[in-house]
C-alpha cells in the first residue's frame, strides 16, 4: 500500500525536499587549505527542539536575555525559517499567538527561508521587536524593596541577590561596559544601601563623606569594612568585662553574658559615698560580710588573675 494517502498503486513518488539543521562536526579531509570543521544536515526532531531550547526562558522573564539565547541558537545550529518558528514556539508555549504578527518562514514559492537569508534575518529582527514591545521588564520597585538583607546575611551574599532581583525588575538594561558611571549603577547601588542591614548603611552613610556620589564597587568595600567593625564589636561583647578599679589594686571579672553578678568595687567613686557603710547594700551600721543582702560576686583579684593567665 502506497504511503501516500490518495496515490494509486505503482504511482510515480512526489518528490520531497527538506531542508534539515546544520551541525558543525571535524572535517575528515582538512587538506592543506580546508577547513578543521564542516557543516552537515541532520533530523531536527521534537527532542532535538527541546533539548536545544531548554535553557532559553520566557521573555517574561528577562527580554535581553531570551534574545541573545534565541539569536545564539539560530547561528549554532544555523536554523532555517520553519526550524527557528518551532524552537521559539517551544519557548514561548501559547504565547506564540501573541507576538507571531506577520511572522511567514517561508519563501514566495513556499519553501523554509535558508538561514543566512536576508529575508529571514530581517523577519526574525521584526519579531523580537515584537517581544520587546510587548515584553520589555518596566521598573517594579516593590519587588526591588522586597530584596532586603537577612540578619545572617553577608554583605556580598546579599548583593548577588539583590543584582539579580533588581536586573529583572528594574527595566534598567545592564551596560555592556561597567567602565563608565552608568545610571544602572547608581540605582544598583542606592537600592543596596536601602535594603541593607540598617546599621551597615547607616556606618556608610556617616563615615563615607561621598556615598551619595561613590562608585558601586567603592560602596560595596565599605560595607564589607563595617560588616567586619560590627563582627569584632560582637565578638568584644561576648568575652569577660574588666573593670579596673580606680585605686589599680583589683579588678572585676564580669561574665554578663551568663547572668554574672556585676559588683561595686571599693574605689573612689564606686559606693555610695560613705567609706563607713556596707559597699555591698550602700547601707550603714553593717559592714559587707555581715550584710543580710549579700551575693556573691564572681571577682578575683589582679593577683589572682595573673597568676592563671602565667
Amino acid at each position: 500500500m502506497s504511503p501516500f494517502k490518495g496515490a494509486a498503486s505503482g504511482a510515480e513518488r512526489p518528490q520531497v525536499n527538506e531542508l534539515l539543521p546544520m551541525i558543525q562536526v571535524p572535517n575528515p579531509n582538512p587538506g592543506e587549505d580546508g577547513d578543521l570543521t564542516m557543516y552537515v544536515y541532520r533530523p531536527w526532531t521534537v527532542e532535538d527542539v527541546k533539548k536545544a531550547t531548554e535553557g532559553i526562558h520566557h521573555p517574561k522573564v528577562k527580554v535581553a536575555t531570551y534574545i541573545e539565547g534565541v539569536e545564539g541558537l539560530y547561528a549554532s545550529y544555523r536554523l532555517n525559517g520553519v526550524e527557528i518558528e518551532r524552537a521559539i514556539r517551544q519557548i514561548m508555549g501559547h504565547d506564540w499567538c501573541l507576538i507571531c504578527g506577520n511572522w511567514n518562514p517561508n519563501d514566495d514559492q513556499g519553501s523554509p527561508l535558508p538561514y543566512g537569508d536576508a529575508n529571514l534575518r530581517q523577519r526574525l529582527t521584526d519579531l523580537e521587536g515584537r517581544v520587546r514591545g510587548r515584553y520589555q521588564a518596566r521598573a517594579n520597585w516593590t519587588e526591588i524593596n522586597r530584596c532586603i538583607q537577612k540578619d545572617d546575611e553577608d554583605v556580598d551574599h546579599y548583593y548577588h541577590r539583590l543584582k539579580e532581583v533588581f536586573d529583572n525588575h528594574s527595566g534598567v538594561e545592564v551596560p555592556q561596559d561597567m567602565a563608565n558611571v552608568t545610571p544602572y549603577e547608581q540605582q544598583l547601588k542606592n537600592a543596596f544601601l536601602k535594603g541593607s542591614q540598617p546599621q551597615i548603611s547607616s556606618f556608610v552613610s556617616k563615615h563615607m563623606v561621598d556615598h551619595r556620589t561613590a562608585r558601586l564597587q567603592n560602596t560595596l568595600e565599605y560595607a564589607r569594612h563595617a560588616e567586619q567593625h560590627f563582627k569584632d564589636k560582637r565578638k568584644a561583647k561576648k568575652g569577660n568585662e574588666l573593670i579596673l578599679e580606680e585605686d589599680g589594686a583589683t579588678i572585676l571579672v564580669l561574665n554578663s553574658g551568663r547572668g554574672g553578678y556585676k559588683g561595686r568595687g571599693r574605689g573612689r567613686g564606686r559606693g555610695r559615698g560613705h567609706d563607713t557603710g556596707c559597699w555591698e547594700c550602700g547601707q550603714e551600721g553593717h559592714w559587707a560580710q555581715d550584710c543580710p543582702k549579700k551575693r556573691t560576686p564572681s571577682y578575683q583579684t589582679y593577683q589572682d588573675i595573673r597568676q592563671e593567665r602565667a
